[in-house]
């Protein structure tokens, strides 16, 4: 019989019917400190959202990336991009996105803010490069081995103080054997590329989406080589995948008769474009979060918070999720853990632990 496909969101709604004011705790970890950090999630007849223990931009980020906060000049970007998609013309307009926006899943929240029902028209065809991809691809490979210092030993001081955090990541409550195991688990790097895989395979199945894919220096057998040299992968590949991700635009461009609006999220790439003369916008992400508790309702509801914690869970290697002033016990869930396949991850797939047994809850993408 086939597993069931429970979405996130009846997770959540469990704890708020439990909840006799409606209100929810999530818990995780701050890995790059040590220290715990916690958002409060009041909804009912006045929602709210407070964080602690968060960097104010890190929480904007994962607003943003949940539909709840708007960018930044969000009025003259809607406008300059409803503009380019409504200019007369035989030529197909298309927007080219980078990777910092597959990962804030801004084509999925944008155009669901456009029109109602975001799949049935789509004014354009989406372009991606193949680098954003393979940049995904680079970061799931990144975990806590390279962490191995007195952060990492802070970090797991953390994580060992919860048994159940330790249950659902590495199937154990040891210290030592969390110490051990915890070095192959993704760490916020890694869940990043691999929530950007999830949401680049939902870009996939619900737009026009064309994936550019023309030759590039970085992919010579020499430059492949240098680029997994471990004494520079981590700050080498970023400058590299930006150039490569303009390069298929220009390809496109320039071998194709669409007519092609680059977006970045990326103030460097976007001051590159203008250099390079490709037609571009730069999408500013936001930096203030209290706009979200004055939207309210319209954006601090259910279906947002199940997509804000799916951020959370890349941001943290667990969420501790419960409902204060209920008897109901708390959940562990994780985007991540040691074991996980590919096919999960794509597949949108959640682990749950509740003190005593395991179960799987599905991102609704």
């Amino acid at each position: 019989m086939a597993e069931s496909r429970i979405p996130l969101i009846q997770l959540l709604n469990a704890f708020l019917v439990s909840s006799p004011d409606r209100k929810l705790l999530l818990e995780g970890v701050n890995e790059d400190k040590g220290t715990m950090v916690k958002v409060v999630v009041q909804l009912g007849e006045k929602p709210e959202m407070h964080p602690a223990g968060i960097d104010d931009l890190d929480f904007c980020s994962m607003l943003w990336s949940a539909g709840m906060l708007p960018a930044r000049e969000h009025e003259a970007m809607e406008k300059h991009v409803m503009e380019f998609l409504d200019r007369p013309g035989n030529r197909p307009k298309t927007l080219a996105i980078d990777t910092n926006l597959v990962y804030s899943r801004f084509v999925q929240n944008f155009f669901s803010q456009q029109y109602g029902r975001p799949f049935d028209r789509v004014p354009a065809f989406i372009v991606v490069g193949r680098g954003t991809n393979d940049e995904m691809h680079y970061k799931t490979s990144i975990t806590y081995y390279g962490m191995r210092n007195e952060k990492y030993k802070r970090f797991i001081d953390t994580i060992a103080q919860d048994p159940d955090a330790c249950m659902l990541l590495v199937n154990t409550q040891d210290p030592i054997d969390v110490y051990e195991k915890m070095d192959k688990a993704s760490s916020r790097p890694g869940r990043l590329g691999l929530k950007g895989l999830l949401y680049f395979r939902e870009l996939q199945g619900n737009y026009p989406v064309i994936v550019s894919k023309p030759a590039h220096m970085y992919y010579t057998k020499e430059m492949t080589s240098k680029s997994h040299d471990k004494s520079i992968a981590v700050e080498y590949p970023d400058a590299v995948y930006d150039s490569i991700i303009r390069h298929e635009v220009e390809f496109i461009r320039d071998n194709t008769n669409l007519d092609i609006l680059f977006l970045t999220a990326d103030k460097n790439n976007d001051e590159s474009s203008e250099t390079e003369g490709l037609a571009h916008y730069h999408v500013r992400p936001p930096t203030r979060w209290l706009p979200v508790n004055e939207a309210g309702a319209s954006a601090i509801n259910a279906r947002n918070v199940a997509r804000f914690l799916v951020e959370l869970m890349a941001y943290s290697p667990f969420v501790k999720i419960s409902a204060p002033d209920s008897a109901k016990r708390p959940m562990h869930v994780a985007y991540a853990w040691t074991g996980k396949l590919p096919e999960e991850n794509l597949d949108g797939r959640i682990q749950a632990w509740n003190g005593s047994s395991v179960a799987f809850y599905y991102v609704d993408t």
